[in-house]
């Protein structure tokens, strides 16, 4: 474990504490290996340090960027081997966004292959011999590590809660269609989340607030307003309404986080409700269109590349591409059908609360841990929060997710900072 003597506690990068900052992360990413790509001291000007004039939300947060969104000061790898590193000399939406509220951005994190396949380097700093779960793995990591205040990833099945719930930190996965996608790597139009990591909810709030709304790039944000989200976060939460939803795989969480799991139930829900009778049905759905869209987009993204793929890569591009038109039309028809279902369980509710990992996080690093805690969320589109206060058996973190209707994310906010 990462004693939290080595994190740095500020969240502001400023030229002052700059070297500070700088030999904080050099003397930890040795150990994690968060980074994919992490420029020395002279890649950053003092130009690009805060210099106290900009007052943007994010002025002087330090933020790591998941290496499948595109930045015109560093390479893009997209966690493939042998990549050479060229820049792209340009910023995707969301990064363009952060900087332009005062964000420093130090680094590209490791992301398992494409965000599809193969692990990266990355080690959980809650345990160095167990995974930080994946994709978005070093994002996960770098913030539980100190190493930044703020991280960008994403989320197609499990991406984020996922590595944010082993990992114990903040992570929120926006409604699908808030955040643009626009120079991010696109693994499946249907289910991709851009989102993010953080110290505290606030953070989120501020780069939920930054990125939002509509751009011409992304057909997934016609219509979406920038948010508001900091002038409601302030507000006080009385008595939300809260239902628990009870996984199918309840019983093999280990019983010390199950323990803690039904603590919180009986404190905070109103209601137990279960959505079991559909849930083999939506993972069968939710993978045909996922690997059928995957396998789409990485076989013509890298057409050329093929030797860069791992062997488990390739095997998942081959199963998508076996996959018929009709069966993915078929399965999209399903999700929308069963979507409606699902949000009937809100009725009467404000959100829910659920298990966000199957546990802690697994020893080794083949295997990034179960993705089916976050499913149904991701395909249908819903937003959740991971809110770090649930320990397993071995005092590691488990995840617990506070899900919401479609465009709450205040909501859901302002629910997790009252759980916590």
């Amino acid at each position: 474990m990462v004693s939290n003597d080595y994190e740095y506690h500020g969240i502001q990068a400023t030229r002052e504490n700059w070297p500070e900052f700088l030999a904080n992360i050099s003397r930890i990413e040795d150990l994690i290996g968060a980074f994919h790509f992490l420029p020395g001291p002279q890649f950053f000007s003092d130009k690009s340090i805060n210099t106290r004039q900009n007052k943007g939300l994010l002025s002087g947060v330090a933020v790591g960027v998941k290496d499948i969104y595109t930045t015109y000061d560093m390479p893009t790898g997209y966690g493939l081997r042998g990549t050479s590193l060229k820049n792209n000399d340009i910023d995707a939406v969301v990064i363009s966004r952060l900087r332009s509220a005062g964000a420093l951005i130090v680094g590209k994190t490791v992301t398992t292959e494409c965000a599809f396949g193969a692990s990266g380097k990355t080690r959980n700093p809650r345990d160095l011999m167990r995974t930080p779960g994946g994709s978005s793995s070093g994002s996960a990591a770098a913030v539980a590590a100190g190493l930044v205040s703020l991280s960008v990833g994403s989320q197609t099945s499990g991406s984020i809660i996922r590595p944010a719930g082993y990992c114990g930190v903040w992570a929120i996965k926006p409604t699908f269609g808030c955040i643009p996608r626009t120079g991010m790597l696109s693994l499946s139009s249907s289910f991709d989340h851009p989102g993010f990591f953080a110290k505290s909810p606030e953070l989120l709030v501020r780069a939920i607030d930054s990125t939002s709304g509509y751009d011409y790039g992304d057909q997934a944000t016609q219509g979406i307003k920038n948010t508001d989200i900091l002038s409601k976060f302030k507000t006080k939460t009385s008595h939300p309404r809260i239902a628990f939803l009870k996984p199918e795989f309840w019983d093999d969480i280990d019983s010390v986080a199950r323990h803690r799991f039904e603590e919180i139930k009986k404190i905070f829900c109103t209601k137990e409700i279960i959505f079991e009778d559909e849930h083999n049905d939506l993972q069968k759905y939710h993978n045909i269109i996922l690997f059928y869209e995957a396998s789409q987009n990485l076989y013509k993204f890298f057409n050329n590349n093929s030797y860069k793929y791992s062997n488990f890569l390739k095997e998942r591009i081959k199963s998508g591409l076996d996959i018929q038109k009709d069966d993915y039309k078929s399965a999209l028809s399903w999700i929308e059908l069963l979507s409606f279902r699902f949000l009937e369980l809100f009725s009467g509710h404000d959100a829910l609360i659920t298990p966000g990992t199957v546990g802690e996080a697994p020893k080794g690093f083949k295997n990034t841990g179960s993705r089916i805690p976050s499913i149904p969320f991701s395909t249908f589109g819903l937003p959740t929060v991971n809110v770090p206060i649930i320990q397993g058996e071995n005092g590691l973190p488990v995840g617990l997710q506070v899900v919401g209707r479609p465009g709450c994310e205040a909501e859901i906010l302002k629910i997790a900072k009252f759980l916590y």
